[in-house]
């Protein structure tokens, strides 16, 4: 017990020291492609455990009560985002999926460089991180590890309805977008799921995770121009030093002028054999100046220190055995040096392009590795005829399925986004394979299963009778029977009850 606690008093440490601040609130870089920088806590909340608010999609103060006083639905119909014209008020349209900043609740309530996150971003987060349940002060959620070993926590705020609360055991986030069946479009997770991307009424209470938002256009002055790569020595065998002569810029793309406590630049080696890479300065080598390896140098090192300079940087080289030069370039190799100028400031960072010194540079080189394929599970819901098929990644990447229907046709490939639903009585296939960036694709995996009179009928076999069957849309409204996404609910003779999503 003493070690579980060390170990989550070790990841509340770790998300807290990874933290920086924009306009009061905390964000983390996760290292995501895109470079999203996302809030470290909910809106309404003070730690990344803190439950925070629930809003209503498109509202921007938080409530408890929900459902029947949504502020863009008036006699059932809505008044503001609406792409149907069946569902708007006397036929309204205007055609917005997205929130407008007046409506978003970060925007309003933390300020104009906060968003509530696109679906994409969500996606984005979901699919470069790897995730895990886990409890932080009691509260349970999910913890996210970036690609950069940076952390974030979910915590499991739950979703709010006027019949349905799943807090401490799930959540659902809000991005800032509706599907074409005007649903938000959420990421949420409950105690089955580690995480997955949905829909959902806007009338429901969800939570908000905020996103950082440049909303400025960037300034003159934020891009730094191109240097330029001069002239290579290289030592040879003989023992001593190679040199990489550059001209460093002092302005932006535009010629005004930047700080350059705020510069840095990075040296790219291409070695001629297949392999890009940016150089690791070692402190071991280059002890004067530094204290740990790096592999960007600040500017200002060639003004104070020892090892550095403002027109080029020398590697020691030795002609003693195990000696390798940094790249080939001969009639057989096509290596190669560049150099890279980034400017950093507390709202961003920004860089040049790579000037490489020769002209012809090869493209990097071809994946080899294979991502792993990914696997399944499948289950049943007691009560409800259907079987439901998840498949799980086994590591970050795109997941792509197909499916062969009794009839023995199989429907074409396409991107794995939600569980799967299978109500019709017959036996299936689901083939699936993974995509991870950098790699090759997995080989493919396959799941068989059959559907049949008492598939979902477990509970009822043992003795747990069913009451009634109930069945609403994902605006909270009853329908008669299941059609399209639907929430079933199923009350049992004993008083409990248990719901679930379908796709029928």
């Amino acid at each position: 017990m003493k070690k579980i606690f060390t170990l989550i008093a070790l990841a509340v440490m770790a998300l807290a020291a990874q933290a920086e601040m924009i306009d009061g609130h905390e964000y983390v870089d996760l290292g995501l492609p895109s470079g999203t920088l996302w809030a470290t806590c909910n809106v309404g909340a003070d730690t990344p455990e803190g439950y925070g608010g629930h809003f209503a999609w498109g509202e921007t103060e938080a409530k408890d009560v929900f459902d029947n006083n949504y502020k863009w639905l008036f006699e059932g119909k809505f008044t503001k985002y609406c792409t149907d014209s069946d569902q708007g008020y006397n036929g309204f349209t205007d055609g917005k999926t997205e929130l407008d900043p007046e409506d978003d609740a970060a925007y309003i309530n933390w300020g104009t460089s906060w968003r509530i996150p696109t679906e994409e971003q969500q996606k984005e987060l979901m699919n470069n991180c790897y995730w895990e349940m886990t409890t932080i002060n009691g509260v349970n959620g999910r913890l996210g590890t970036g690609p950069n070993g940076n952390s974030i926590f979910l915590p499991a705020a739950g979703l709010i309805s006027s019949w349905s609360n799943d807090q401490g055991s799930g959540a659902a986030y809000s991005s800032r977008n509706i599907d074409e069946l005007i649903h938000v479009r959420f990421m949420g997770f409950d105690s089955d799921y580690l995480l997955y991307s949905g829909g959902s009424a806007r009338s429901f209470g969800f939570s908000i995770r905020a996103v950082v938002e440049i909303n400025e256009p960037p300034t003159p002055g934020i891009i730094p121009a191109n240097p330029t790569a001069d002239s290579w020595y290289d030592c040879g065998d003989e023992s001593g030093y190679s040199r990489f002569y550059f001209t460093l810029p002092t302005t932006d793309v535009n010629g005004a002028p930047l700080d350059k406590e705020n510069l840095s630049y990075a040296v790219w080696i291409n070695d001629g054999n297949g392999e890009v890479y940016q150089f690791t300065f070692p402190a071991e080598v280059y002890f004067y100046d530094l204290d740990e390896d790096i592999n960007e140098v600040p500017y200002y090192l060639y003004t104070t220190g020892y090892d550095f300079y403002e027109d080029h940087v020398y590697f020691y080289r030795t002609n003693e055995p195990g000696y390798e030069p940094l790249f080939v370039r001969d009639e057989d190799h096509d290596g190669n040096i560049g150099i890279q100028v980034f400017y950093t400031t507390d709202r961003a960072k920004t860089q040049s392009e790579i000037v490489w010194l020769y002209e012809v540079t090869p493209e990097p080189p071809t994946p080899t590795e294979k991502t792993e394929a990914p696997t399944f599970n499948g289950y049943t819901t007691d009560g409800i005829h259907a079987y439901f098929v998840e498949i799980l990644e086994s590591e970050p990447s795109a997941i792509y399925y197909r499916v062969q229907y009794p009839d023995g046709t199989w429907t074409d490939w396409e991107e794995y986004e939600d569980i799967l639903t299978f109500t019709e009585n017959g036996s299936y296939v689901v083939e699936a394979y993974a995509v991870a960036p950098g790699k090759l694709p997995s080989d493919e995996n396959s799941y068989e299963f059959a559907v049949g009179p008492s598939t979902g009928m477990s509970e009822l076999m043992n003795g747990k009778a069913v009451a009634s069957v109930r069945y609403y849309n994902m605006a909270g409204q009853e329908m008669p029977q299941a059609n399209g996404m639907t929430i079933v609910v199923t009350t049992y003779t004993d008083g409990t009850t248990n719901a679930v999503k379908v796709i029928k």
